[in-house]
């Protein structure tokens, strides 16, 4: 009977963490913000202490849907923030394609085959012709950004490699440190546009594996193996500030 009242009070407690979890998850209202320039806000919410966890794109097919998809992945990142902006795709012609009414063709050589049906010379053969008729507007792309609150214990805002980083350095993972905080422990040790391969010999693949293995630092140093300048090069900080 103990162990059986026992057992209720355990499945009691989770069913209660559990209903706790799914408000935590009702309560988070995703902030959905359209900007034009997305470089000058990322940098904005680095400044605020925000760093990008996922990014995408995607064909505007709908605006209402697009807001609702946006946020369902804004819950699903736990992001509280999501920033968006849009670029035009143009237009494209519609062609009316149609096919002109076949021609006899050139004859060529004597007069003597001119009846010839075996000779491909003669055989009438038809044209496509496309005209333009119309122009239509092609759906936007949405590129979106979703950020999550993160306090940098080292003052390193890292941001995802950009094509251009892999493509330039031949790398394929690694972080690149956007914003130093002034006063701390990373200033004038990590630089701006330094790309972060390993933090205490742990790779940093991206983001999410920085933001991680910061919540995981301890002692008074932190070791970093930075690409800077084309070069690989051992930094160490400390974190007695």
């Amino acid at each position: 009977m103990i162990k059986l009242l026992r057992i209720c009070g355990v499945l009691l407690l989770v069913c209660n963490g559990n209903a706790a979890i799914g408000q935590d998850v009702r309560r988070l209202n995703p902030q959905i913000i359209k900007v034009d320039d997305l470089d000058e806000k990322k940098l904005e919410m680095f400044q605020g202490g925000y760093v990008p966890i996922s990014k995408e794109k995607f064909i505007n097919d709908s605006y209402s849907r697009s807001m609702r998809d946006i946020r369902e992945k804004a819950l699903l990142h736990g992001s509280p923030i999501a920033v968006f902006s849009n670029e035009s795709q143009g237009s494209k012609v519609i062609y009316d394609t149609r096919m002109r009414e076949p021609e006899v063709a050139r004859i060529s050589g004597d007069n003597r085959n001119k009846n010839d049906v075996n000779n491909l010379n003669n055989i009438p053969v038809g044209t496509l012709e496309s005209k333009p008729v119309r122009y239509v507007s092609l759906d936007d792309q949405f590129t979106v950004i979703y950020f999550h609150k993160f306090d940098s214990i080292t003052g390193i805002y890292p941001d995802e490699l950009s094509d251009r980083d892999k493509i330039y350095n031949g790398i394929q993972a690694g972080v690149v440190a956007k914003l130093i905080r002034q006063g701390s422990p990373a200033q004038s040790v990590v630089l701006p546009q330094d790309i972060i391969l390993k933090m205490n010999n742990e790779n940093i693949n991206d983001v999410g594996a920085f933001v991680e293995s910061s919540s995981y630092l301890r002692g008074n140093t932190v070791k970093f193996e930075i690409l800077r300048k084309g070069q690989t090069i051992p930094v160490e900080i400390s974190m007695k500030h």
